[in-house]
């Protein structure tokens, strides 16, 4: 998530809000297809240990 310089705390808080409202739904629907699993302390896509930042698409 950038931020910028002049940003403020709500401008920050606006744009990742809008970034969780499009992820939800995604992550939901894997954690429901059994796609999307929690062990080792680490979540875990389709077999494979996500990063520490997460996940990337531009789906």
């Amino acid at each position: 998530m950038p931020v910028f310089a002049d940003d403020s705390e709500d401008d920050i808080t606006a744009r990742v809000q809008t970034q969780e409202h499009a992820i939800y739904p995604l992550v939901i629907s894997w954690f429901a297809q059994g796609r999307l699993k929690m062990r080792d302390n680490a979540a875990w896509l389709d077999g494979r240990r996500l990063p520490p930042q997460g996940y990337a698409s531009d789906e």
